[in-house]
């Protein structure tokens, strides 16, 4: 296979020549940056922890808007009985859904769905599909923060702070507690979207700087061979003068 090409002794500059690695399963020497075994195919590359961290954080971003789209997307609140007093119990707010009761939940269910085998695919056979992790990240901020920022102050917000005001909680409870109100499915959105567009963003401004900082390898050994080929045509021409000018040279006259 082509990531797996042996080096050949005569390699045009040292850089080039590296120390095989023995294949985790079965043992034989391939190239360092193969991303699978040319003798047992296996996967290399995730033996070797080789693959890019960021394709398993997008993966699993994609199964939590799943998740996310699958929960409920209707928000709890604290029941009371006939007198008014908190019983513990809670109800769902309104008509109780999930996110393929609407369009917005079936569009990101399908391209998270079409995310996990691209994830997989990526991870496999050493792809960079992004565009489905970076669509469905801008979907889900849009849901799951329109849903939180609803639910935050609302009523059954501020019912679950006197619930637990009446029947007493710990610290965090009476803090945190409001939180029950927002739908679980609404919080998983948020939380892999934010994920996946800091990622992102991370990704454009750490090679944006890198690029400024220094220039890339490659630019470093084709300069050093540039260099290198002008020293030895200036010497080849100088000691092509010196031999012309000398005695007997080529500017000679012949007897």
């Amino acid at each position: 296979m082509a990531d797996a090409s042996m080096l050949s002794e005569d390699a045009p500059t040292a850089e080039s020549q590296v120390e095989f690695r023995p294949c985790p399963y079965c043992g034989h020497a391939i190239h360092p940056s193969s991303h699978r075994c040319p003798e047992c195919t296996g996967h290399v590359g995730i033996a070797w922890g080789t693959v890019h961290k960021e394709l398993y954080l997008f993966l699993l971003c994609s199964i939590l808007i799943l998740v996310g789209c699958l929960a409920s997307w209707s928000g709890r609140v604290p029941v009371k009985d006939a007198a008014g007093h908190y019983t513990g119990a809670a109800a769902v707010i309104g008509i109780r859904m999930t996110g393929l009761d609407t369009i917005r939940g079936t569009i990101m269910f399908a391209i998270a769905l079409y995310g996990v085998i691209a994830g997989l695919m990526n991870i496999f056979y050493r792809r960079m599909v992004v565009w489905p992790y970076l669509l469905n990240s801008m979907i889900a901020l849009w849901v799951g923060i329109g849903g939180i920022t609803a639910a935050n102050g609302g009523e059954a917000w501020k019912a679950w702070g006197e619930q637990y005001k009446a029947l007493g909680g710990s610290v965090m409870e009476n803090y945190f507690g409001g939180w029950r109100s927002v739908p679980p499915g609404f919080i998983l959105l948020t939380l892999a979207g934010f994920v996946i567009m800091a990622r992102l963003l991370g990704g454009i401004v750490a090679a944006a700087t890198a690029k400024k900082d220094a220039p890339p390898e490659e630019g470093k050994s084709a300069r050093r061979r540039r260099d290198a080929k002008d020293a030895k045509d200036a010497k080849d021409a100088k000691e092509g003068d010196a031999a012309a000018s000398a005695p007997g040279g080529a500017d000679a006259p012949k007897p």
